[in-house]
């Protein structure tokens, strides 16, 4: 992985949200709440956040976190299907 993913706790207990992308000084907290209001790509994401790309090497991080929560909104959408008759 290349970008900086987890949350950390720090020794007081509070958890402490890491840098996905350093030049931009977006966080992981940024990136989910950009993903949450409807960024779908890493173009949107930064766009978001105020930003462009810089070096880059955080975009693959970015879709790591985009293809997890779109894999979360499949999970949530399957029971839904299934009632709906769907599959």
């Amino acid at each position: 992985m290349i970008g900086v993913r987890t949350l950390k706790t720090c020794p007081l207990g509070t958890r402490i949200a890491m840098y996905v992308c350093i030049c931009n000084a977006i966080s992981e907290r940024h990136v989910r709440t950009a993903i949450a209001e409807g960024a779908t790509t890493a173009g949107k994401v930064y766009r978001a956040c105020g930003s462009q790309p810089q070096c880059g090497r955080c975009k693959q991080s970015i879709c790591e976190m985009l293809g997890e929560a779109k894999a979360a909104t499949a999970t949530l959408m399957q029971p839904a299907m299934a009632m709906a008759g769907g599959d």
